[in-house]
C-alpha cells in the first residue's frame, strides 16, 4: 500500500494507521512550502478488508491518495526518494538515481490552490483533487527519474517521488 497526502498547513503533523494492523513506514516528508506533503508505505500486507486513517495534529484542509500493488518486494521496498518545493505550472521532485532495472515510481504534488492536473511524461495519473495528484510508471532500467505534473495555474507546491523496488528476479 502506498499513501500520498497533502494538506494546507506548515506545522501541522500527520500520522496513519489501517485497521488490518498494518505498520506505515515514511517515504519522503512531510516536504513544506506553503502547503505540505507526504508519502507513506506498507510492505507485505495484510488481505481483506481495511480502512486507511490519516490524522492530522490541527484542523487542516488535506487530500489523500490511497494506492495498492501487486508485485513490490515484501521488504526493503523503497529505493529512493527525492522532493522539491516551488511555484508555477509545473511542479517536478527533483532526480533520484534507481537502483535495479524494474522498480515501480510513484509521484505525488500537493498545491496551494485549485487546478486541474496532466501526469508527467511516461507517467499514468492515478488520483487527483483540485490540490493533489498522483502518479506512477514501471521502469525497465537503472538511471535518474524524477516525478513531474503541469497544472492548469501557478501555484506554490511541494513535489514528491518514491521509486520502489521488485522482489529479487521478478518485475514491478
Amino acid at each position: 500500500i502506498i499513501v500520498s497526502a497533502g494538506w494546507g498547513s506548515t506545522t501541522a503533523t500527520a500520522s496513519i494507521s489501517d485497521s488490518a494492523g498494518n505498520t506505515y513506514l515514511t517515504a519522503v516528508g512531510p516536504i513544506t512550502n506553503v502547503v505540505r506533503g507526504q508519502i507513506w508505505y506498507a510492505q507485505n500486507v495484510r488481505s481483506g478488508p481495511n480502512t486507511v486513517t490519516v490524522s492530522y495534529s490541527g484542523n487542516v484542509g488535506n487530500n489523500l491518495e490511497i494506492h495498492e500493488y501487486a508485485g513490490l518486494a515484501t521488504s526493503n521496498s523503497l529505493d529512493v526518494t527525492s522532493s522539491l518545493t516551488g511555484s508555477g505550472t509545473s511542479p517536478s521532485s527533483g532526480s533520484a538515481a534507481i537502483s535495479q532495472a524494474s522498480e515501480l515510481l510513484f509521484g505525488f504534488s500537493n498545491v496551494s490552490g485549485n487546478v486541474s492536473w496532466t501526469a508527467g511524461p511516461s507517467y499514468t495519473l492515478r488520483q487527483t483533487t483540485v490540490r493533489g495528484a498522483s502518479e506512477d510508471r514501471v521502469v525497465s532500467s537503472t538511471g535518474s527519474y524524477s516525478a513531474s505534473f503541469t497544472t492548469s495555474v501557478s501555484r506554490s507546491w511541494v513535489a514528491l517521488l518514491a521509486a520502489f523496488r521488485a522482489p529479487a528476479g521478478g518485475p514491478a
